[in-house]
Parts: structure tokens; C-alpha cells; sequence
């Protein structure tokens, strides 16, 4: 039973981990977003355009891969529930 609670827990930990970066990228995509903005109203021109045209992609591809991060990390969480209640039903079951 030890060893099946410290594999959930150490899932858990994971998933957190995977979510926190997830989160992480999503705040710096935000902060980039900010500075795009304020860049695209000092920076006119054909050059200023296109920098912030690539800096929006940018943004949308850390977007992207930050919500992802945090799909991933319900999903293992929710894998890792699942496993850890079916495992204790079977050593309960095994006991009896």
C-alpha cells in the first residue's frame, strides 16, 4: 500500500509540476502580449508591423503550449485518481 500511495502522490507532484509551468507560460505569454502592444504603438512602420506580427505568433504559440501543459496536467491527475481508488479496492479486495 506504501508503495502505491507514494506512486499516486509522486503523480500528483508531477501533474502539479506540469501545471505550474503551464501556468508559467501562459503568464509570460500575457507579459509579452503587454509589451507587443505597447511596442506596435511607439514602433510604426513596415519593420515595426512585422516584429509584431511574429511576437503575436510567438504569444499564441506559449498560449497554446501552456494550456496544454495544463490539460496534460488534469489529465494525469485524474489517471492518477482513478489508479490509485482502483488499487485500493483490489487490495481491499485482497485482504478479505
Amino acid at each position: 500500500e506504501n508503495e502505491i500511495f507514494m506512486d499516486y502522490r509522486k503523480t500528483l507532484e508531477d501533474a502539479r509540476e506540469l501545471e505550474s509551468l503551464g501556468s508559467s507560460l501562459l503568464r509570460s505569454a500575457d507579459s509579452e502580449n503587454d509589451v507587443l502592444e505597447n511596442l506596435a504603438s511607439l514602433w510604426k512602420g513596415k519593420t515595426g508591423r512585422e516584429y509584431v506580427i511574429k511576437g503575436r505568433r510567438h504569444v499564441l504559440l506559449l498560449k497554446k503550449k501552456g494550456q496544454k501543459l495544463i490539460s496534460e496536467s488534469q489529465a494525469l491527475k485524474e489517471s492518477a485518481e482513478r489508479n490509485y481508488r482502483t488499487e485500493q479496492a483490489l487490495l481491499s479486495i485482497l485482504q478479505r
